[in-house]
């Protein structure tokens, strides 16, 4: 796989912080700020440090799917919260592995236990629209900690957050989202499942310190379906 389930999990939890407005000054858990509140979609350019990445999201409460480019003609993650699930699916191979929400959130920085505290910065128009700045400090028990500013719209579908992620060993990687072309409404719930004819791999009773040397395990048998 060009990106890994590990980035791919990091870089999500980071830019899913954003997506609910909380009070001025709340502090939240991270994983209650994973849900818009509205179904969207929208086209994005991330960076997570190691490159940039560019797709399409899709997204229902309890529910997200990102597809990104790549080499190998392009990936999709698709969270569903609701079923505690992550796929990760390579349409060109037909193939997707399935872990647990919590187990993948977990081996991405226990992210599950991370505190968010906002301070909104004020009103400001970003690439046309209207939004709604703020300033968010995240941090995790085993000390990592994230530090940026959300733009987002009154709906809380976040258009653009930015920051640095450190990391307990002093370690700082930059991250940002810039979401583009959002329409708020109605997105099919056949984004949300893997298609019919996949071959799949269910990795979800596998905990989260044993989930990584999984994936590397099945990562052969996958080698040639690309």
């Amino acid at each position: 796989m060009t990106m890994n389930l590990y980035s791919l999990c990091v870089l999500t939890a980071l830019l899913g912080l954003q997506v609910n407005p909380v009070k001025a000054g709340g502090v939240e858990k991270a994983l209650d700020l994973l849900d818009a509140p509205v179904a969207y979609s929208a086209s994005y350019q991330a960076s997570d440090g190691k490159g940039v990445y560019t797709g399409k999201v899709w997204h229902q409460p309890g529910k997200e799917r990102r597809d990104f480019d790549t080499k190998g003609g392009g990936q999709s993650l698709v969270l569903r919260k609701d079923q505690d699930s992550v796929f990760l699916m390579q349409p060109s191979g037909k193939w997707y592995v399935a872990v647990g929400f919590h187990a993948a959130i977990a081996l991405a920085g226990g992210f599950d236990a991370m505190s968010v505290t906002k301070l909104a910065l004020g009103n400001e128009s970003l690439n046309g629209m209207k939004t709604n700045r703020s300033h968010l400090v995240a941090k995790t028990l085993d000390g990592r900690e994230f530090i940026g500013d959300l733009w987002a719209l009154p709906s809380g579908v976040p258009v653009k957050v930015e920051g640095v992620e450190s990391e307990p060993n002093g370690k700082q990687t930059r991250v940002s989202l810039v979401q583009t072309n959002i329409m708020v409404g109605h997105v099919g719930n056949d984004h949300f499942d893997p298609p019919q004819g996949y071959m799949g791999i269910n990795l979800k009773s596998i905990p989260p310190e044993k989930l990584v040397q999984a994936i590397q395990g099945i990562m052969p048998l996958l080698g040639g379906k690309k």
